[in-house]
């Protein structure tokens, strides 16, 4: 098993000698394979195709296979590892969660922001957000990036573009406690959340959840032209919250063809086939802007819309559908 050395971690990689190659982490490749010139990121040419080639390691008639990646459009012949997937082991973790219902009389915020760690497109939503939105008018968690300053990291990601944000803006750091071996600590620190995502989100709901109808999902996926689902899709679904992805490439597509409901008839989710990753986080903002601002019109289209978001949960616990939607996702090119 060869072992490529990034900037910030080791990956292990399998490559069976015959057909297949299989990634052995959870995260997004790319935004570890990043390239670094005296501490700017050249964050558009950075896929693992670049480093298989640098490595010198043959792949481009093998099969891809991934336990997270849901799509992967930079390889030819992509699968996914149905059995190992990282949604469907959450979807069997969250079968203990309380579904508890919404009363429209606690909606407060224009949505929720949940954020654990601290990743590049994660930074950029904080600034954008911090520049559209009163932060009082929100509810959210959020962990800077310790190592490289906001405005760094937000003019990078919009380098090639004409947006007029000031990037100095960005939301103060602020977390939720929860108690992991025996001591407090920010929940997004806590490894694997606490006994499991589903414990998280049970803590979580009364803090981030209760209290908005929409969700800014920040799956993992950014850089790349692929995408995946975690806990935090779930958790935006067990809460019947309405869903944005910034910065996702094709994930909206991919949720509806797994068979949920994206409510793509009030909102706007174009913003998933721009080329630019940074690009793909602003719009999701200013192509729903009305929507994310107006409380009024949230409420007045979920109450309209009970019955969907019931069928997105109902989705989420049955995991045999679940499955079989994930292996007819795996047969779509």
């Amino acid at each position: 098993m060869p072992t490529i050395k990034t900037n910030t971690k080791q990956l292990d990689i399998t490559f069976n000698e015959r057909d297949t190659i299989i990634l052995a982490d959870h995260m997004p490749v790319s935004e570890e394979i990043r390239i670094s010139i005296k501490g700017k990121f050249v964050y558009f040419k950075n896929t693992i195709i670049e480093l298989f080639d640098k490595a010198g390691f043959e792949f481009k008639n093998k099969t891809f296979i991934s336990d997270h990646y849901l799509l992967f459009e930079d390889f030819t012949n992509f699968e996914i590892d149905v059995k190992k997937n990282i949604f469907i082991r959450n979807a069997r973790e969250f079968l203990v969660c309380d579904c508890k219902d919404l009363n429209h009389n606690d909606i407060k915020y224009k949505f929720t922001f949940m954020s654990n760690k601290a990743k590049y497109h994660r930074t950029l939503c904080s600034t954008i957000i911090a520049n559209l939105f009163d932060k009082n008018e929100i509810v959210y968690s959020y962990n800077t990036n310790d190592m490289v300053p906001h405005d760094v990291i937000s003019s990078e990601l919009l380098l090639g573009t004409d947006y007029n944000f000031d990037l100095t803006k960005y939301l103060p750091e602020q977390h939720f406690f929860i108690n992991h071996l025996g001591k407090k600590e920010p929940w997004g620190a806590v490894v694997n959340y606490a006994a499991s995502n589903a414990t998280a989100y049970q803590f979580l709901y009364s803090r981030l959840y209760k209290n908005s109808l929409i969700s800014i999902v920040t799956e993992p996926c950014f850089f790349e032209r692929g995408n995946m689902l975690t806990e935090k899709t779930l958790m935006a679904i067990y809460a019947r919250h309405f869903m944005i992805w910034p910065g996702a490439w094709r994930l909206p597509e991919t949720v509806k063809k797994l068979g949920f409901d994206i409510f793509d008839d009030v909102l706007d989710h174009s913003y998933q086939y721009i080329e630019h990753p940074g690009m793909r986080v602003v719009e999701a903002f200013k192509s729903n802007i009305k929507f994310l601002s107006d409380v009024r019109l949230q409420k007045k289209f979920h109450q309209m819309f009970s019955d969907r978001f019931e069928n997105n949960l109902n989705l989420a616990k049955n995991i045999t559908q679940l499955i079989e939607n994930l292996k007819n996702l795996n047969k779509i090119k």
